[in-house]
Formats: structure tokens, C-alpha cells, sequence
């Protein structure tokens, strides 16, 4: 064959790539949870590589001869125009041209508010006031250091710092639900720093206030209120139910160990341990009623 490429060439090559492509994707997704890591990059991708996946996909050959034609046909002009568009898109996010403070909702809008680190426990939210400044408090937080952490997003993808998302709810006076997410990007220093993001997250999704909020003990209740509850142990595979005074009392030790800081935390920074001698994760499921309705608070 004269004048081009074999088709064994161009077989050839083209396993060559497929395989590069699938090789590619298995070592990218290493260490990902589940699809939703993999295809959003961790949420940890950085401006110029969203630019860069975005821009691959919508050029095309259409798009690139075209733009080729427009530029011919407009001279330095027209390719002056695009620049000038791409300088404004890039600017605006890189040195926050519109500002972060726009996501912020006025104190006076929120109703409720919530931190969870799964978009589902949106509903989780408190009416307590001093909860709701909390949350904004780390909200604003987190709006200051938006700029900073855009920057180490590079770090991350490097491998030599880690990432945490969560996500700050409201629930508006208008009866709106609004949710924000965030990617907070730390190394072991700021995961033992005080005064650090990740450590305001931690603190303040392992408070009390929180833990009772997305574990259902933010209702109060009365033994009249808790019907039974199963309790079911992973490392033994043994369960058990209690009913009547037996359930009451297992619910007010969850409390009170809850509001003593001692049920319900996460290590979200991962630089925490626990011991595992005196570690045994349960699961506890309580049945109680509320109003003549029953509704299933999980621990």
C-alpha cells in the first residue's frame, strides 16, 4: 500500500491506545470509593485541569476548522477578541473577580442549618441559633480560604496532601433547601493545628450539637417516647432487642456519653487512632414515636 498507512500500522496503533486509555483510567482510579470519586477527580482538580477536560471535550474538529476559518477571515482582531474572553474566564477565577462572599446567606434568611459530609444528610438541620452561628461561622471560614484552597489543589493531585469535602445546608425562611460544598485540602500540620479549616470542620461536625443532629437525638424524648432497640454488633454478628425500660435506658446512655463527647465522633482528618482493644463499633437502630408517628432515628 502506497501513499498512506497500513492497516496493520493503524490496527496496531490503535490497540496501542486503547490500552494506554484503559491502563490510564485503572491507575487513576486506585484509591476512589466509589464512581462518583473517579469521575469527579476527587473534587480535588485544580483550575487549569477543569479548563483542560472541559475545553478537550467541546473541541472538536467542527470547532477547531471553524475557529481556524473565523480567525482568517477577522485577522488579529478576531484572535485578539478570544484571548481577551479567555483572560476574563481565567482572571475571574483565579483571583476571585466576582467573590466567594456571594455564596453566604444573610443570617436573617436561615431558618436552619446543617454540616454533614454526605450530600443525602442534607435534611439534618438545627433551629438552635447558636448552632446555625456556628455553621456560618465555619461557612465564612471557609469562604476566606476558598482562594487558598484552590491553590493547593496542585498538592493534592501530587499525592502529598489530602482532601476532606463537606457540605454546609440551610434552610431559608422561604423554605428553600441551600447547599454548599466544599473540598478542604490539609496535611498532617493543619490536621494537629487548632486554628486550621479542617480542624474547625472536625471540631465543629464532632460537637454535640452535631452528633445528636444527624444521629436523631435532637428531639427530646421520654420513655414513654422509645419503644424498643436492636442492636447489632459487626465483629461477632450477634444482635440483640430490647424493649420497654431496657431500650429507655440504653437511649439515655447514648445521650448522655453523646453530650459528653464521647459517641458519634469521626476522625475526618485521618491522622487520628483509636485502640482497638477498647473500640467495638455497634450498630443501634431505636423505634420511637413522636406525635402518634413513628419515625426510625439510626446510630
Amino acid at each position: 500500500m502506497t501513499g498512506g498507512t497500513s492497516p496493520t500500522v493503524f490496527l496496531v496503533a490503535f490497540v496501542v491506545y486503547i490500552a494506554v486509555m484503559i491502563f490510564i483510567g485503572w491507575y487513576s482510579s486506585r484509591g476512589k470509593s466509589e464512581g462518583t470519586d473517579y469521575l469527579t477527580g476527587g473534587r480535588g482538580l485544580n483550575l487549569l485541569m477543569i479548563f483542560g477536560t472541559i475545553g478537550a471535550t467541546m473541541i472538536g474538529t467542527g470547532s477547531s476548522m471553524g475557529a481556524i476559518s473565523n480567525g482568517f477571515r477577522s485577522g488579529w482582531g478576531g484572535f485578539a477578541a478570544c484571548c481577551l474572553v479567555l483572560a476574563v474566564v481565567f482572571g475571574a477565577a483565579k483571583f476571585d473577580l466576582f467573590g466567594y462572599s456571594r455564596y453566604l446567606p444573610q443570617r436573617s434568611r436561615i431558618a436552619a442549618a446543617g454540616l454533614t459530609r454526605n450530600e443525602y444528610q442534607g435534611l439534618y438541620t438545627s433551629q438552635d441559633p447558636a448552632f446555625i452561628d456556628r455553621v456560618l461561622a465555619l461557612h465564612t471560614a471557609a469562604v476566606e480560604e476558598k482562594t487558598q484552597q484552590e491553590q493547593r489543589k496542585t498538592d493534592y493531585q501530587r499525592g502529598t496532601d489530602q482532601t476532606q469535602g463537606f457540605y454546609i445546608s440551610y434552610r431559608l425562611t422561604d423554605g428553600r433547601l441551600l447547599q454548599r460544598y466544599y473540598s478542604v485540602v490539609y496535611n498532617e500540620a493543619d490536621a494537629l493545628a487548632s486554628g486550621s479549616l479542617i480542624s474547625q470542620f472536625s471540631s465543629l461536625y464532632n460537637s454535640p450539637d452535631c452528633v445528636r443532629i444527624r444521629t436523631g437525638f435532637d428531639t427530646p424524648r421520654t420513655e414513654a417516647n422509645v419503644l424498643s432497640c436492636y442492636v447489632y454488633s459487626n465483629a461477632s454478628d450477634a444482635d440483640l432487642e430490647l424493649t420497654g425500660a431496657h431500650a429507655w435506658e440504653l437511649y439515655a446512655a447514648c445521650l448522655a456519653d453523646i453530650n459528653a463527647g464521647r459517641l458519634g465522633a469521626e476522625d475526618v482528618s485521618g491522622v487520628g487512632t483509636k485502640d482497638d482493644a477498647d473500640y467495638t463499633p455497634l450498630y443501634l437502630m431505636f423505634i420511637v414515636t413522636t406525635n402518634r408517628i413513628k419515625v426510625f432515628p439510626f446510630y
